[in-house]
């Protein structure tokens, strides 16, 4: 039998469907309830709390000082430290696509490369915003607009990603 201790639990009010993110000493976590909260990794205490607008199904991205997280397609830079949000990016204002069916609970975890942070919004765009200011420094839109859900991976300047429609892409 493997011994296992349970170090600490702590309870974000819904569902957790997206990998935590972990920098300096901290973990990122969000809810489907829009709740994102910065927890001290070796006890579970809340350093600060963040409440977005819709669910957040998606991995944040982290820098040196910015944690970036997606909601509803909006896309916030929140600061590392203590929560406060230095901008945030809105793909479009229409509500959100909250699932397309039953296996769809995850949106774009958005990627930082380069000063640019990528991600897929639910009408065909891949979205790169400005990490220092939040301004649209990148978009490419697909042909069949259908929405990207998938993470983009970004290497040498090509972003990697693929949409609803079951198509792949490399793009420069």
């Amino acid at each position: 039998s493997i011994a296992t201790n349970v170090i600490w639990k702590f309870q974000t009010g819904k569902d957790v469907v997206a990998a935590p993110a972990f920098a300096d000493g901290v973990v990122f976590c969000g809810s489907t309830n829009g709740s994102f909260f910065a927890l001290d990794a070796a006890n579970g205490d809340v350093r600060w709390k963040f409440g977005a607008p819709f669910p957040i199904s998606g991995k944040a991205a982290i820098s040196a000082d910015l944690v970036c997280v997606e909601s509803g397609n909006t896309l916030f830079g929140l600061d590392k430290k203590t929560g406060q949000e230095k901008w945030h990016f809105v793909a479009k204002s229409f509500r959100p696509i909250f699932s397309l069916d039953l296996t769809d609970y995850h949106h774009s975890s958005p990627v930082i490369d380069a000063g640019v942070v990528y991600y897929g919004d639910d009408w065909g765009n891949l979205n790169g915003v400005d990490l220092a200011t939040g301004a649209l420094v990148f978009q490419f839109t697909t042909e069949t607009g259908r929405p990207i859900r998938s993470t983009p991976a970004v290497k040498d300047g090509v972003v990697y990603f693929g949409d609803w429609a079951g198509e792949a892409y490399a793009v420069s």
